[in-house]
C-alpha cells in the first residue's frame, strides 16, 4: 500500500453487501482521493450476503482484491451490520482506522491533517 504524508499507519475497514456497482464507485473514489494520502497497513472488508446473489458477492471480493490483493475479507453466512462492524474492527492492528461503507463516495481529497486531532 502507498505511503502518504503521515507517519502513523492506518488500517481500512469496509462494510459491504453484494452491491458490485456501488462498491466499484466507492473504491474508485477512495483510491483516487483518500488512500494515496495515508500510510495504509491493512485493508479489512466484511461482505454481508444482502442485496445481490452469491455471484455478485464473489465479484465484490474480486473487486476488492484488484485494489488490495492482500485484503482480509470476511464473508459471513448471515447479514448483520453490527456484527460486520465488530468483526472488521476487531481485525485491525494499526493505531488508527479509516472506516468506510460500500455506499460512501469521496467527493474531494482527504488528507491526515483534515482528520487527525490537533
Amino acid at each position: 500500500m502507498e505511503k502518504g504524508t503521515c507517519d502513523v499507519d492506518y488500517d481500512v475497514t469496509l462494510i459491504a453487501g453484494h452491491r458490485e456497482a456501488l462498491l466499484a464507485r466507492t473504491l474508485e473514489s477512495f483510491t483516487r482521493d483518500v488512500f494515496p494520502n495515508f500510510p495504509l497497513r491493512r485493508f479489512i472488508a466484511n461482505i454481508d450476503p444482502f442485496m445481490g446473489d452469491a455471484g455478485e458477492g464473489d465479484r465484490c471480493e474480486a473487486l476488492i482484491r484488484r485494489h488490495f490483493p492482500d485484503a482480509a475479507i470476511f464473508r459471513p453466512e448471515t447479514p448483520d451490520f453490527a456484527s460486520a462492524v465488530k468483526r472488521a474492527w476487531s481485525a485491525t492492528t494499526a493505531p488508527r482506522v479509516l472506516h468506510l461503507e460500500d455506499d460512501w463516495i469521496a467527493l474531494e481529497p482527504i488528507t491526515p491533517d483534515r482528520i487527525d486531532a490537533k
